[in-house]
C-alpha cells in the first residue's frame, strides 16, 4: 500500500496513509476509498487530531459517510483523544439518522458471528 502513496505524489502529497484516506474520504471519493482498503489500508488510520474516518464523520454529522463506514466494519469502539466513543457522539449530536445507522451494524455485525 504505501507504494500506492509514493505513486500518487510521493511523501510530500501524502506523508503517511492516513492523509490519503482523509483526503479521499472529506472529497466523497469513496470508491477510491474501497479500493485502498481492499490494497490493504486500514480505516483505522488516524488523522493528525487522532481521529479515525468514523469518529470524523460521527462528528461532522455526515449519515452517508457513517453508514458506509458501518458497512465496512469500521471499528465501532474506536475512541477519540478525548476518550469519547462513536455512542457517545451520537448522544451529542442527538441524531436519529446515525443511531439509526449504528443499530443496523450492530444487528449485522451480530447476525454474521452467528
Amino acid at each position: 500500500p504505501h507504494e500506492l502513496l509514493r505513486m500518487l505524489g510521493g511523501s510530500k502529497a501524502y506523508p503517511k496513509p492516513a492523509d490519503l484516506l482523509f483526503s479521499l474520504f472529506d472529497t466523497g471519493c469513496l470508491d477510491a476509498l474501497v479500493w485502498f482498503v481492499q490494497a490493504g489500508f486500514s480505516l483505522e488510520e488516524r488523522d493528525d487530531a487522532g481521529m479515525t474516518l468514523l469518529l470524523r464523520a460521527a462528528r461532522k454529522n455526515a449519515s452517508g459517510a457513517v453508514r458506509w463506514l458501518l458497512e465496512h466494519e469500521a471499528d465501532i469502539t474506536a475512541k477519540t483523544p478525548r476518550g469519547e466513543t462513536y455512542d457517545q457522539l451520537l448522544r451529542k449530536k442527538r441524531s436519529r439518522v446515525l443511531e439509526k445507522a449504528m443499530e443496523e451494524a450492530r444487528v449485522k455485525r451480530a447476525n454474521s458471528v452467528q
